[in-house]
């Protein structure tokens, strides 16, 4: 007679009393979560004891372990985050990064869109580099030149109903304005002579 998913399940669990993990003692994945065979597919073993003790996962959600032990299947000590907050809760170099305040040189680093800079290192770097910089575009930019047009010109066939709709579209919504400039011209020139 062969064992029930759970029997199988527990059977590779050993319970640690002092630190309350329960460790999967059967195979893991490369990171040390355990591997737990289920209807010919592994899972994670901790996946698993969560949502079959405590209920299902949102798929948005991760789990987090608590203890910082991967090897653990205890539901008591995981969470479910995002995986921004468990990247962020880790000890890896995202991590750590996320933490500093400032760059390596002392200087206070700021937000910069959706990532963080030092502007101090950041303008000398530019004056040490500003030719490279310089000579590496105008390269490029000649390089490229006749597959940028290229592009354009493609973009634009491909797109030209639509430009021209924007266009007329703008024209009418803006014709006052253009009407009250080419006046305002026509005025500046018959003046001047």
């Amino acid at each position: 007679m062969s064992k029930s998913v759970e029997d199988r399940f527990w059977e590779k669990v050993r319970k640690s009393a002092d630190s309350g993990c329960w460790e999967w003692t059967a195979s893991k994945f490369r990171e040390g979560y355990g591997k737990f065979k289920m209807d010919g597919r592994s899972v994670g073993a901790h996946r698993w004891a969560y949502e079959h003790l405590r209920g299902p996962i949102p798929p948005e959600l991760v789990c987090d372990h608590l203890c910082r032990n991967p090897g653990c299947v205890n539901p008591a000590h995981i969470e479910l985050v995002t995986q921004k907050e468990n990247i962020l809760r880790g000890v890896g170099i995202t991590a750590q990064n996320a933490c500093k305040t400032t760059c390596k040189n002392g200087h206070p680093l700021l937000a910069a869109g959706n990532r963080r800079k030092c502007p101090t290192c950041h303008t000398a770097w530019l004056e040490v580099h500003q030719e490279e910089l310089t000579a590496y575009h105008q390269a490029w930019y000649s390089a490229n030149r006749e597959k940028r047009k290229r592009q354009h010109r493609a973009h634009y066939i491909a797109n030209q109903e639509k430009i021209c709709a924007q266009a007329r579209a703008w024209n009418a919504a803006n014709r006052e304005k253009i009407n009250a400039r080419r006046r305002a011209n026509r005025a500046k020139r018959k003046e001047s002579e």
